[in-house]
């Protein structure tokens, strides 16, 4: 593993439970070509990828950069949640009162002011989550992707999803609702989808308007400076 990435991803490893997943890593110097072509294959000058139907036997090739160790688990990450009913978002997440709020957005939308400022209880990530089906409504989980400067630490957890919120940066903190369609538009736009075919393009959009059916959607108004986020939840209510 590239210098530096052991205690990133030391809070991840859950050793008693089998996984059902398995990413192979091939060495640097082994050379792309070790890695054969699969069911699904994502081929970039510094990066080979391939997967079987399942979505279980994973291999990769990376040219031994951090950048490309991180492309690579993101990827198997993708690939693998989505077979099994659940989206990776660029959104951060934080979890108030034992429920997560999910703040999805593209860079410089403020998700990682919003995520370190609010005063949630935890924070699951400000840059990658994992939102999954469960036996009712979705759960939001923590991954190692935050952005640079992270002063927060890593949460393996997860927490039922009660909000999906679209942040905007403003000088005072106010929510009010949205309407369901704006916010799948949104959300969808948020889902990082490394496959392209129409098959997974299909399960991901319906898979994020199920999640917008399921929880509350505002936008949310907020400062660079906290806590605001109980201020925010009094605004929704209003």
């Amino acid at each position: 593993m590239v210098a530096g990435q052991a205690e990133r991803w030391a809070a991840f490893r859950i050793p008693e439970e089998p996984p059902d997943v398995h990413l192979e890593l091939i060495d640097p110097a082994a050379g792309r070509d070790a890695v054969p072509d699969g069911d699904y294959l994502f081929d970039r000058l510094d990066v080979r990828f391939a997967a079987d139907v399942a979505r279980a036997r994973l291999r990769g090739w990376h040219n031994g950069s951090e950048g490309a160790l991180d492309a690579l688990f993101g990827l198997a990450l993708q690939v693998s949640a989505l077979a099994r009913g659940a989206l990776v978002v660029h959104a951060a997440a934080g979890v108030l009162d034992g429920q997560a709020w999910l703040m999805p957005g593209e860079s410089g939308t403020g998700k990682s002011t919003a995520a370190r400022e609010a005063g949630f209880d935890r924070v699951l990530a400000d840059e990658m989550v994992v939102v999954r089906r469960a036996t009712s409504g979705f759960v939001a989980w923590g991954t190692p992707f935050w952005s640079k400067g992270r002063t927060l630490p890593f949460d393996a957890g997860f927490a039922p999803l009660g909000v999906v919120a679209r942040l905007r940066q403003a000088d005072a903190v106010a929510a009010r609702p949205m309407r369901q369609d704006d916010l799948a538009a949104y959300l969808i736009r948020s889902v990082v989808l490394y496959e392209t075919s129409a098959d997974a393009r299909r399960r991901a959009f319906e898979l994020a308007c199920d999640v917008v059916e399921a929880v509350r959607g505002v936008e949310l108004a907020f400062p660079k400076e906290g806590p605001w986020i109980r201020q925010a939840c009094s605004s929704a209510r209003s």
